[in-house]
């Protein structure tokens, strides 16, 4: 293992915010900077907290996401009264494995790096699935449907949000696949209804369209980059009929990729 791979991972220098900045202005650097997690940190670039867009949505008490902005407008909150404050940092000079545990073990989608306890940068799930797309790891040679799901998650493209979020929370799914007929169309994640109401009484706008599908028979390392260049959490997977057989996850080849470390760590 390459002793500067963690250095690789970072995203140097993030947009970070502090506790007593507005929710309006936490908007501005959401939309600026096309991001929906922001490090909170003091004067010292100690991290304090974090903060996502979810979380001002139920600071909020739930607003539909078209009146989100406004309503945060007109909110006296500020980020330290939203912000998590149990935030978990690993150091700069860390194991790789460390980082990709709290993602993993915590659902952290972004982890902080410090060195003496100042921030220095972020890791995030995708930055993992970049740089170990590079990798000829065994795990990458496996085929999909060594670490799909087999399970059938689909929800009818015409299905309304409030219907598909009562059967993906029913169903206990994550993602599914959101499909015309038995063709899947894009990827649905529980996730995506936290401040979305989807357009017009539809899925519109909720869930990720023209994510492409993936067969069984392809390798692990040919379709990582499917879910990197669309940011989609999940990837669909069907026959050679184009019929849904399955869902493969970013936290399964996330899985691989801890299994390989685990691996090289013993040799």
């Amino acid at each position: 293992m390459s002793e500067d791979l963690l250095s690789n991972l970072i995203t140097y220098n993030p947009t970070v915010v502090q506790q007593d900045v507005t929710l309006r202005e936490v908007f501005e650097l959401f939309d600026r900077h096309q991001i929906r997690h922001l490090p909170v940190v003091d004067d010292s670039r100690r991290v304090v907290g974090m903060l996502s867009m979810s979380d001002v949505h139920w600071a909020l008490d739930g607003v539909k996401s078209a009146d989100l902005r406004g309503v945060a407008g007109e909110s006296t909150l500020l980020v330290r009264d939203v912000m998590d404050q149990a935030v978990t940092t690993v150091a700069s000079d860390a194991e790789p494995n460390e980082p990709l545990q709290l993602v993993l073990e915590r659902g952290m989608i972004a982890v902080p790096v410090v060195s003496n306890d100042e921030l220095v940068g972020m890791i995030t799930a995708t930055d993992f699935l970049r740089e170990y797309s590079y990798c000829d790891h065994a795990s990458f040679r496996d085929p999909v449907s060594k670490h799909m799901i087999r399970e059938i998650a689909q929800i009818d493209v015409e299905t309304s949000p409030h219907e598909a979020l009562r059967i993906m929370t029913e169903q206990k799914w994550e993602h599914a696949a959101v499909a015309i007929g038995d063709c899947p169309v894009g990827i649905l994640s529980r996730r995506d209804f936290c401040g979305g109401e989807g357009h017009g009484g539809t899925l519109a706008g909720l869930y990720l369209p023209d994510v492409p599908s993936v067969l069984e028979g392809e390798s692990l390392g040919e379709v990582i980059w499917h879910m990197i260049e669309h940011g989609s959490p999940a990837l669909a997977v069907v026959d050679r009929g184009n019929r849904l057989t399955g869902i493969l996850t970013q936290e399964t080849v996330l899985r691989a990729i801890e299994a390989e470390l685990a691996s090289e760590a013993t040799v």
